[in-house]
């Protein structure tokens, strides 16, 4: 009976320490899980953490294309602008050469007027001069 006891004792103490040895296997694949949990934590920071930048980086990229955008349609505008201001001017300096040579050929026209009508007075001097020559001529 004291064998069996011992035999009995023995198999409880090693039913024990099989126990014991799961339960410790149990806590080592526990404590494994738990640092592989942890460094899938710290990878998926890592990745949020680039993603946040990313995310940064795209709002700085937008804002900085929006500010170019702008800039382009100001310059296209200003350039535009520029060329309006420019042809107005032109057209205006046109438009003021047009109306002096316009002065001008009326001036031009008004001399004209004047000679020709000088001319013909001294056309008619010249008729009544040369009638009164042959009055002159006829009378001596």
């Amino acid at each position: 009976m004291n064998m069996n006891l011992n035999i009995h004792i023995g198999s409880l103490i090693s039913k024990q320490l099989e126990e014991e040895e799961e339960k410790e296997k149990k806590i080592n694949i526990i404590n494994e899980l738990n640092i592989y949990i942890k460094e899938v934590d710290e990878y998926l920071f890592n990745k949020l953490q680039t993603l946040k930048d990313l995310n940064n980086i795209i709002k700085y990229l937008k804002y900085t294309n929006n500010n170019i955008v702008r800039v382009l349609e100001n310059n296209i505008t200003n350039k535009i602008l520029n060329r309006k201001y420019i042809k107005d001017n032109i057209i205006n300096n046109l438009k003021i050469k047009q109306d002096k040579i316009k002065s001008e050929l009326l001036n031009l026209h008004n001399k004209k007027t004047q000679i020709k009508t000088e001319i013909e007075h001294i056309k008619l001097d010249l008729k009544y001069f040369k009638d009164k020559y042959k009055l002159i001529n006829e009378y001596y």
